[in-house]
């Protein structure tokens, strides 16, 4: 009995001792488990915020060039077809207000440097914003020295005179109008002969044949109440006659002919190829085809088609190129600076230029080919310069920089962005916004009001816990 009682007591105790071996197993990590388990944990890795300055380098920056956009000058919206009787300007020839870009028919198509095209012909007695725009035009020409009231009348008449006789033109008429003159003159001078007939017809007056006496009344002309009539019958005539004269004058004051005007922009407007002469022009005289000969200004080709043929091909905008460069270059990029400009395509297309503009300080957008914050620089070309429209460029400051940036620097792969800006993670804290000032040999100069030296920045791995400080 005994015998069984101590085989009993001893199973039980070793089955306790296995299960609690077992269950204490189950809480250590046998080495091999924790190596498996840190071969899979990515490491927090930081860096210190360091007070840095960083060197001057003026490096190579490229942008695209520009040429312009290409418009189109069709034919003016006639009703039969016309013929270039004149070849007013060659490939690269400058085009302003002002200019006679073709002739057609032996009548020229003037530039007129206007806020929107002129979608009608204006003649005496038109009023309108149109008629506004273009006594601004001709102000600038020199050709109108009265007020932009908007009302085309005989100010605005004379100067459309003197644009076209300044240029070697006839002065725009309506013929019927100026038959009508003719005929208004002719009236008038009827008007005036039949009022001087009547005038004679009256006889003097008392003070020269006396007074007539008693005896000698019933002897006096019958005829003197008649003529009195018949002369102010005359007087009246002659003054309606003025007045019709007068109104005829002005409907055939010199109109301006919308088919004869093509808007262009107020400068960087060169000549592409233009008609030969003797070119033959299909008409167009439908209103759409007018509108478009008239707006050269509008957008790339518009036009092409209208009246059967380009009259002149344009390049509106000046060639240029534009670059963006950081604070580190900037000082070598100022307004005015001299810059070597090259051609990736062909190393032996060179030219030197000047900066035109330098912009105001940008974050990264759209626009950005590098992607960097920094500055525009524009630098504006020659007509002639031997490259092609979207060809890529290198542009090379010709005088050294000077230092980029000093301030708290933090390691370029510490940069971090999302939809709210550029941050940088600092262990203990979290989130921390910055603003790139300047890049150089790996770091970014930043500004940041929550950031200090020695601050612990995550280059690598999970950013640590603490909160976000989006200061």
């Amino acid at each position: 009995m005994k015998t069984s009682r101590w085989v009993t007591t001893t199973v039980v105790c070793s089955l306790a001792a296995v299960g609690l071996a077992f269950g204490a197993a189950t809480f250590v990590d046998s080495p091999w488990q924790s190596a498996i388990a840190n071969s899979e944990r990515e490491p927090v890795v930081t860096v210190p915020v360091e007070r840095k300055t960083l060197a001057a380098d003026v490096a190579d920056v490229q942008g695209k060039f520009s040429a312009g956009r290409e418009v189109v000058v069709p034919p003016p919206a006639l009703d039969v077809p016309g013929v270039v009787t004149a070849k007013v300007l060659d490939p690269g020839d400058a085009v302003s207000s002002g200019t006679v870009l073709a002739e057609v028919s032996g009548r020229p198509v003037i530039a007129l440097v206007t806020p929107f095209p002129l979608y009608r012909d204006l003649v005496p007695g038109a009023e309108g914003p149109d008629v506004e725009a273009l006594q601004d035009a001709l102000r600038v020409l020199g050709d109108y020295a009265g007020t932009s009231d908007g009302e085309y009348g005989p100010g605005t008449a004379a100067a459309v005179a003197a644009l076209y006789t300044r240029l070697g033109y006839s002065v725009p008429i309506d013929p019927e109008l100026a038959d009508a003159v003719d005929d208004a003159t002719r009236a008038l001078a009827d008007a005036q002969r039949d009022a001087s007939a009547a005038d004679l017809a009256e006889g003097p007056p008392d003070d020269v044949l006396g007074t007539a006496g008693a005896d000698d009344v019933d002897e006096a002309p019958s005829s003197t109440g008649t003529s009195s009539v018949g002369a102010s019958t005359g007087s009246t005539a002659v003054a309606d006659a003025t007045r019709e004269l007068a109104d005829a004058r002005y409907a055939a004051l010199p109109p301006l002919r919308v088919s004869e005007i093509a808007r262009v922009p107020a400068k960087g407007v060169t000549v592409l190829s233009a008609a030969a002469l003797g070119t033959e022009l299909g008409g167009a005289t439908s209103a759409a085809g007018q509108a478009e000969q008239q707006d050269v200004a509008a957008d790339p080709g518009a036009g092409a088609d209208a009246g059967g043929g380009d009259l002149v091909r344009l390049r509106v905008g000046t060639p240029s190129v534009t670059v963006r460069v950081g604070v580190a270059s900037k000082s070598a990029f100022q307004a005015g600076a001299t810059v070597e400009i090259r051609a990736v395509r062909d190393q032996d297309a060179v030219v030197t230029a000047q900066i035109e503009t330098v912009s105001e300080y940008r974050q990264p957008d759209a626009e950005t080919a590098s992607g960097l914050p920094g500055y525009d620089v524009t630098i504006v070309l020659d007509a002639k310069a031997p490259f092609s429209d979207g060809d890529t460029l290198v542009v090379a400051s010709q005088e050294a920089g000077d230092t980029k940036a000093e301030g708290l620097a933090v390691p370029l792969v510490a940069l971090r962005e999302d939809e709210a800006g550029t941050f940088v993670s600092v262990a203990g804290r979290g989130r921390v916004a910055v603003t790139v000032v300047a890049t150089g040999d790996g770091y970014a100069v930043v500004d940041a009001g929550g950031l200090a030296e020695d601050d612990a920045v995550v280059i690598s791995g999970p950013a640590p816990g603490g909160g976000a400080d989006d200061r």
